[in-house]
């Protein structure tokens, strides 16, 4: 089960869920991206450029027990 949440903040400031703690990688995935793309993807990958010149990556694995990564100027933390 993943280790992620993803919600949207609407203009109302209420939270939309998108994806719950513990549910499946691969859910969160499919419900980003749809489940008719070609082949499978096996990650979802967000790049964040921060305003002091970091890079930080955000990994979500496509997998019922894959967990999400995150890494800043590329040492995982």
């Amino acid at each position: 089960m993943s280790n992620i949440e993803i919600d949207a903040r609407l203009v109302d400031s209420s939270l939309l869920p998108i994806h719950s703690l513990g549910e499946s990688g691969r859910k969160a995935v499919e419900t980003l991206i749809g489940v008719d793309i070609g082949p499978p993807p096996r990650t979802l990958e967000l790049t964040i450029h921060t305003q002091s010149g970091k890079t930080v990556k955000v990994i979500i694995a496509a997998a019922d027990h894959g967990k999400a990564s995150v890494s800043v100027d590329g040492q995982l933390i």
